[in-house]
């Protein structure tokens, strides 16, 4: 039985790949369902040419989509433009249609990333800011090509991710994921106690942390609970 690692703010899933990577089981908690998502992929991510696939199939099924329907939450046009409003409906219809629970996750993760870039949220910073209107009628109004770049991105990490573990298996050391949704002030019964704790508190200064609360809030409404 290898070392265990516990997070109890797991987020992005930094510290649970880098467990990983060292051949250590993780056991991780997140309140966010963003960042539950995003440890999922990442712990069983697809391989490179489903992630290629996967992305290439769902950009030709979005721009064939006729009237799909668009995000609708309070204030959606503050933060969306109508075209991207419609391109970014045309991908969550075409990602619905992906059959593999482990691709559509990553379509997922790269829908979430898109939408943040689309947004008319100021992307220098993870708070929820708007750009100016002038910025905001500069601003890239193609939403599904812009998701092309981000799954062409992310299928590029998959690459390095495979690559990495590679040499873990080589070792022949298969450690284990543990993902628990909920506030970490949740009672629940871990199957074994953890041998150390290492975490990033979410102190939300947007200097050292990510507030995922902020971050994930457009993609979230955005997806109608798909996420």
């Amino acid at each position: 039985m290898s070392e265990l690692v516990y997070d109890p703010f797991a987020g992005s899933g930094t510290v649970m790949l880098e467990s990983l990577y060292r051949g250590l089981e993780f056991h991780g908690s997140d309140i966010n369902p963003l960042a539950i998502l995003l440890c999922q992929v990442k712990a069983n991510p697809p391989t490179v040419e489903a992630g290629e696939s996967a992305v290439a199939g769902v950009v030709e099924r979005a721009t064939s989509i006729s009237n799909p329907a668009a995000p609708e939450f309070a204030g959606v046009d503050k933060w969306f433009k109508p075209e991207i409003k419609t391109g970014l409906a045309q991908l969550r219809a075409s990602i619905l249609d992906e059959a593999q629970l482990v691709d559509r996750q990553f379509l997922w993760v790269c829908l979430a990333e898109t939408i943040r870039l689309v947004s008319n949220s100021r992307i220098s910073t993870f708070k929820l800011h708007t750009y100016t209107a002038e910025e905001i009628a500069r601003r890239e109004s193609d939403a599904i090509k812009v998701f092309k770049l981000v799954g062409a991105q992310n299928v590029a990490h998959l690459k390095q991710h495979w690559e990495r573990m590679e040499l873990l298996h080589e070792s022949r050391r298969n450690p284990g994921v543990l993902l628990l949704p909920g506030s970490v002030s949740e009672r629940w019964v871990a199957p074994r106690q953890a041998d150390i704790l290492m975490t990033s508190p979410p102190y939300g200064d947007n200097q050292t942390t990510v507030p995922y609360g902020q971050h994930s809030y457009l993609p979230l409404l955005s997806t109608a609970g798909e996420i």
